[in-house]
């Protein structure tokens, strides 16, 4: 990466919400020299900095269901999936609670979403 520290030049600022840009914040977005023209002669060092829109942040499948073993998620093509938690560990673990936890949630999440069939 090159720095550069470019003295004595022009810089418009086109600015989405702020009139001026404020110290010590950042901003998005890009800046481009311009062309010389008859305004701004041809010696002299003219910027345009635009900022850019702030990104959306994309929703990610939506939580249809939050249970303790798994969760049901909506997907954008509008599939359901399934998605397992953390299989607990330790001494104590019952296979078989595990199981029946998990199934008896399934059947919850899918009653309620998709109803009785």
């Amino acid at each position: 990466m090159k720095q550069n520290t470019m003295l004595y030049c022009d810089l418009k600022t086109w600015l989405r919400e702020d009139s001026l840009m404020e110290p010590g914040k950042e901003y998005s977005g890009y800046i481009r020299r311009d062309l010389p023209d008859e305004d701004n002669g041809c010696d002299d060092w003219h910027f345009t900095f635009v900022e850019s829109q702030p990104r959306r942040r994309e929703r990610r499948n939506a939580h249809l269901y939050e249970g303790n073993y798994v969760t049901l998620t909506l997907r954008p093509d509008g599939g359901l999936r399934l998605n397992f938690k953390t299989l607990p560990s330790g001494r104590n673990f019952d296979i078989a609670g595990y199981a029946l936890g998990v199934c008896n949630e399934i059947r919850l999440a899918l009653t309620c979403f998709l109803g009785k069939r």
